[in-house]
């Protein structure tokens, strides 16, 4: 689908609730459940200090399930649901 800006949403500081948020987190959802978008990346500046700040990148969609280290003994024990659609 290439490069989609899902869309700025600064207001939000303004009246920065879970209600707010949450109705921001829906559409996202909604367009991602419809095959409207592939991913869905949050962009963020990480504080370090005064004079610089990270650019990060996250997926939030598709959930990517964690690995564990191959030396590591626990398991990852979590289930996604829907499954994949065959």
């Amino acid at each position: 689908m290439g490069n989609v800006n899902g869309g700025n949403h600064n207001e939000i500081y303004a009246n920065l609730t879970f209600e707010a948020v949450s109705k921001v987190a829906e559409g996202v959802m909604q367009s991602f459940a419809l095959g409207e978008f592939d991913k869905v990346e949050v962009v963020y500046n990480q504080f370090k200090n005064a004079a610089v700040q990270n650019v990060m990148v996250e997926q939030v969609l598709p959930i990517i399930p964690p690995t564990a280290a191959k030396d590591s003994k626990a398991a990852n024990d979590y289930i996604f649901e829907p499954g994949k659609k065959n």
